[in-house]
């Protein structure tokens, strides 16, 4: 996957698009290129999920941490999350629905940032769109 070779530490991704339209397996695709041969499962219970990069050796052996928004409603509960403190430890952090982050205050500029938007087309097909910055 392209995308993993452009990321550097301290990079937040943002992954926007409909109910179902594929962002956790977007998701999955862009781990396997960073290395991470562990199942990649939706954290849309747990909330967020760790884990550890492998390659390339400019990322490997820093975190990845995956979290789903769509069941977060509170400025309170994105706080218990410990959002800062994940983006602090220098890895990659990838949120679904992180166009929600705004409504929900949080008010943070990264290092660096990717925002990804998917949208269902009519035949089945996925439109992605990358935006860096």
């Amino acid at each position: 996957m392209w995308l993993a070779g452009q990321l550097q530490p301290d990079t937040l991704i943002l992954v926007s698009g409909a109910l179902g339209v594929g962002k956790t397996t977007l998701i999955r695709g862009l781990c396997r290129a960073l290395g991470i041969n562990e199942p990649i499962r939706s954290p849309t219970f747990t909330l967020v999920n760790e884990y550890t990069i492998r390659r390339p050796p400019t990322l490997a052996g820093l975190p990845l941490f995956h979290l789903d928004l769509y069941r977060i409603e509170t400025a309170e509960q994105l706080r218990t999350l410990g959002l800062e403190e994940l983006l602090e430890r220098g890895g990659i952090t990838v949120i679904e629905w992180g166009e929600l982050l705004p409504a929900l205050g949080f008010d943070y500029t990264p290092r660096h940032l990717w925002r990804i938007t998917l949208q269902l087309q009519p035949d089945e097909s996925r439109l992605i769109e990358l935006v860096s910055g």
